[in-house]
């Protein structure tokens, strides 16, 4: 049987490295993209013969189609789309932000999404299928809000819509259109997000984060499988249900876990 083959956008680090080096060990090919630093951190992986680099920014869509391209002319076809990429930006309030933070959110985040999933749409489509899957995150939600996550979490309520709209437009077509929800993961971009926060906001939500968060090396072969076993449109794959959310808020275990530990702390601190 042939291999699966798998793309990931934004997966030289965090938990778009953790998923492709998940797929890789479930013996998928993997294409592993980034702005930049692609090939080094493929060279990470092993295996070359399965594995392929390709920089690229998910904004531009001449890019999001040379990498398409490039993972075809690889390996023969595209089972498996994973549009990850994503930026964060400090956790301050809007009218602290950035503007320039605040554009590249929205177009990394929401724009890169679109043009992913509109790409790998056509050509899944003159293949005969294929799997699209868009990354969810704070804000997905539209009901729980959080002070200084006002733009990350605009685009994140926006993906689902998106996602929501696009399963029930393939409906029938042999492609297949759904989400993957991580639920809270330890990685750079999440410290990211505290760069310039006072010290003590940081030690509170690291408190929070380390009851209801994870590791990427917990959370990414957990989603890699169920996304190789998936057959469902429209499907919402979560790491982490209501009912769980709810036992690692009241677990005491949880509060002697530090998932921290050994990661440099936001310039903050």
């Amino acid at each position: 049987m042939a291999q699966t083959v798998v793309v990931v956008t934004g997966s030289t680090r965090g938990l778009g490295f953790g998923l492709v080096s998940a797929f890789l060990q479930l013996g998928c090919s993997v294409v592993v993209h980034g702005r930049s630093r692609s090939a080094e951190a493929a060279a990470k992986l092993g295996a070359p013969e399965r594995v392929l680099a390709v920089d690229g920014d998910v904004t531009r869509a001449d890019d999001v189609r040379a990498l398409w391209a490039a993972a075809v002319q690889r390996f023969g076809r595209v089972d498996v789309w994973v549009n990850n990429a994503g930026l964060g930006g400090a956790m301050v309030p809007v009218a602290e932000l950035p503007v320039e933070t605040c554009a590249a959110v929205v177009s990394t985040n929401l724009l890169g999404c679109v043009l992913g999933t509109r790409i790998a749409l056509e050509g899944m489509t003159k293949q005969g299928g294929g799997q699209v899957l868009n990354m969810e995150g704070f804000g997905s939600n539209p009901r729980i809000k959080r002070t200084g996550m006002a733009v990350y979490g605009a685009t994140k309520c926006a993906v689902r819509y998106f996602t929501e709209s696009v399963s029930r437009e393939v409906k029938g077509t042999g492609v297949l259109v759904g989400s993957l929800s991580p639920g809270v993961v330890v990685t750079e971009m999440l410290l990211g997000q505290f760069d310039g926060v006072p010290a003590a906001q940081w030690e509170r939500s690291r408190r929070i984060y380390n009851k209801l968060g994870e590791r990427v090396e917990t959370v990414a072969p957990w989603l890699a499988a169920r996304v190789l076993e998936n057959r469902v449109n429209g499907a919402a794959i979560a790491f982490v249900n209501p009912l769980q959310m709810l036992w690692r808020i009241v677990s005491p275990f949880r509060n002697r876990r530090d998932l921290f530990a050994g990661l440099p702390p936001p310039k903050s601190t």
